[in-house]
C-alpha cells in the first residue's frame, strides 16, 4: 500500500511542485523503477498473467494513441504523449499487481478520500483567503470583469493537472463516492456524522471550483447513489445512465440557455464543430494527440473528452476508449453476483459510481489524465476478483460501436441546428 499511498501524495497534493526543498524533483523517475521493481521480485507482477481483456483493450488503446501521434506531424507535443501513455500502461499493471483482494482496495479508497480531504481543506481556505491566494501561491481562476462586479472573487483550482477549477473538480468527484455509504445505516451515529460532515466539506469545495461540469457530475453521483440505496435494478441504473449520458453529451455548458454574455457555450460549441471537422477529414487516425488546438479557431483543447479523442485518435480512438470505459463497468458488474459481504458490493458500487461520474464530468471538460487510468486498474482489480473476468462478444462489440455512431450523429446534429 506504501506505493499506492506515495503515488496518489504526489498526484494530488504534488508537493513537488510547491514544498521549496523538493521543487523539481521528478518523483515518477523514483516511483515507478522502484514500485515495479517490487511488484517484479515479489512476483505479484507474474501473477497478473494472462492478461485479460480488460488488459489487452487498455494496451491497445495506448498503443493506438501513440501510433496515430506518430503517424502525425511531429509537434512539441509529441514526446509528452509518448512518454504519458507508456507510463500509463505501466501504471495500469502495477495498480493491479497491487490491489490483489477486496481489502486492497478498499484501503486504496481509504486513501484516496483521506489525501483528497487535503485539498478539500486548501479549496476552501483558498477561497477565503483575504489575499486570494493557495497554499502554492495559485491566484483564483476566472477573475473576470462580470465576476468582479457581482461581487464574486474568482473560482478556485489547483497545481499540476488540475490547476484549472474544472479539473480540479474532478479529483473531488472521484473521491466524493466513497463517503457516501458512511453517511447511513448499517454504521453507527458517530461515523454517520463524521462522513456527513466531511462530505458538507466535499460539496463547498466543489461550489467554491465553480465548476458546472462538476456540479452536473455531483448531481450524477448522488442521484445514482439514491436509486442504488432504493434498490432500483441494475438494468434500469444503466437505462438511466445512457440516458442522461446521451443528454449530456448534447448539451452546451449553458443548460438553460444556447447564448451568453461571455459567448463560453458558443466557443464550446464551435470547439466541437472543429473537433467534429478533425474526425470527418481523418476518421482513422486523428490529427494526432496534443494537436487539437493547432486545428481549432481559437487554439483551445475540446472540453469533452470524447470529442477531443475522436478529433486527435480517429474514429479507432474513441471506439477503444468507449470499449474501456463499457469493460471497466462490466468487471465491476460481473463481480458482484460473487461477493457475500453488503459493505464489498456497497463499495464495488461506489467505484462504478466514481467512474461514471467521471464519465459525466469529461463531457464537459478534456480529462485524458492519469486518474482515469487509476480508476480503471481499480475496476479491472475488481474484475480479477471474480471467477472469469469480463470478455466482449460479438453483440457487445456492435453494441459500442453503435454507441460511438450515436455520439456522433447526436454531437453533428446538435451542431448544425445551433449554428443553422
Amino acid at each position: 500500500m506504501f506505493f499506492i499511498i506515495y503515488y496518489l501524495v504526489k498526484l494530488i497534493i504534488a508537493p513537488q511542485l510547491f514544498v521549496p526543498f523538493m521543487l523539481y524533483w521528478r518523483v515518477d523517475y523514483f516511483l515507478f523503477p522502484a514500485w515495479f521493481l517490487w511488484a517484479l521480485f515479489t512476483g505479484r507482477l507474474a501473477r497478473r498473467l494472462p492478461l485479460t481483456t480488460i488488459d489487452m483493450i487498455m494496451i491497445a488503446w495506448a498503443s493506438w494513441v501513440i501510433l496515430s501521434t506518430a503517424i502525425n506531424p511531429s509537434s512539441d507535443a509529441s514526446a509528452g504523449v509518448y512518454q504519458r501513455h507508456l507510463t500509463w500502461i505501466l501504471l495500469y499493471l502495477l495498480v493491479l499487481s497491487t490491489l490483489t483482494s477486496m481489502h486492497a482496495l478498499k484501503r486504496a479508497a481509504f486513501w484516496l478520500v483521506a489525501i483528497t480531504t487535503v485539498v478539500v481543506i486548501e479549496g476552501i481556505q483558498h477561497k477565503l483567503s483575504p489575499d486570494g491566494l493557495g497554499w502554492a501561491g495559485q491566484e483564483l481562476g476566472w477573475v473576470v470583469q462580470e465576476v468582479i462586479e457581482a461581487g464574486g472573487s474568482g473560482r478556485t483550482r489547483w497545481i499540476g493537472i488540475f490547476d484549472g477549477p474544472g479539473v480540479f473538480a474532478v479529483i473531488y468527484t472521484l473521491a466524493l463516492p466513497f463517503i457516501l455509504p458512511y453517511t447511513a445505516r448499517p454504521h453507527n451515529l458517530l461515523v454517520r456524522l463524521l462522513a456527513l460532515g466531511l462530505l458538507c466539506a466535499f460539496l463547498v469545495a466543489l461550489y467554491f471550483t465553480g465548476s458546472r461540469g462538476g456540479m452536473l457530475a455531483t448531481l450524477g453521483i448522488l442521484g445514482m447513489y439514491l436509486l442504488y440505496r432504493m434498490k432500483v435494478s441494475t438494468i434500469k441504473l444503466v437505462y438511466i445512465g445512457a440516458i442522461s449520458f446521451a443528454i449530456l453529451a448534447a448539451a452546451p455548458e449553458q443548460m438553460t440557455s444556447t447564448r451568453d454574455s461571455s459567448n463560453s457555450a458558443q466557443h464550446r460549441v464551435e470547439l466541437w464543430a472543429d473537433g467534429i471537422e478533425m474526425a470527418v477529414d481523418n476518421p482513422v487516425f486523428g490529427v494526432g494527440r496534443g494537436r487539437y488546438h493547432l486545428h481549432t479557431r481559437v487554439r483551445k483543447l475540446a472540453h469533452n473528452s470524447a470529442i477531443e479523442i475522436m478529433g486527435t485518435n480517429g474514429f479507432p480512438g474513441l471506439f477503444l476508449w468507449i470499449t474501456l470505459l463499457y469493460l471497466s463497468l462490466k468487471s465491476l458488474y460481473v463481480s458482484l453476483p460473487h461477493i457475500e459481504d453488503e459493505r464489498d458490493k456497497s463499495f464495488v458500487v461506489m467505484l462504478g459510481i466514481s467512474l461514471s461520474g467521471y464519465i459525466i464530468s469529461s463531457m464537459f471538460v478534456t480529462l485524458e489524465y492519469e486518474t482515469l487510468y487509476f480508476l480503471i486498474a481499480m475496476c479491472a482489480a475488481v474484475g480479477r476478483l471474480a471467477p472469469r473476468p469480463a470478455t466482449l462478444t460479438i453483440r457487445e462489440l456492435l453494441l459500442i460501436g453503435a454507441i460511438m455512431a450515436a455520439f456522433f450523429i447526436v454531437m453533428k446534429s446538435f451542431i448544425m441546428i445551433y449554428f443553422g
